[in-house]
């Protein structure tokens, strides 16, 4: 069977939007929403891993930080102590009580 090298391209692109990293292989994802992003919640110990999973257009860092926050708190229950990352992917730090 043949496929155009644009279908198979995409179609391994969108294998690899929700794809924990290593540290976070094999636990479950937790789904959040916040403000019409869609974030999959990975958690390990005091430390968190969020995807997000949902198509937006040139969405920046900056401007994601705050929803990527509302969504590990909600997943975790704990408070965030501090984020690295990007608007696609961040992980934070937490402080649970």
């Amino acid at each position: 069977m043949y496929l155009p090298k644009a279908l198979l391209f995409g179609a391994l692109c969108l294998v690899g939007c929700n794809t924990p990293t290593l540290d976070f292989a094999g636990i479950p994802p937790i789904r959040v929403e916040v403000d019409g992003s869609k974030f999959d919640v990975r958690l390990k110990g005091d430390i968190a891993q969020a995807i997000r999973v949902n198509t937006q257009w040139a969405p920046s860092a900056t401007k994601m930080r705050p929803k990527f926050k509302v969504a590990f708190e909600q997943a975790s229950g704990c408070e965030v102590e501090g984020m690295k990352g990007d608007a696609a992917l961040m992980v934070a730090y937490l402080k649970c009580d």
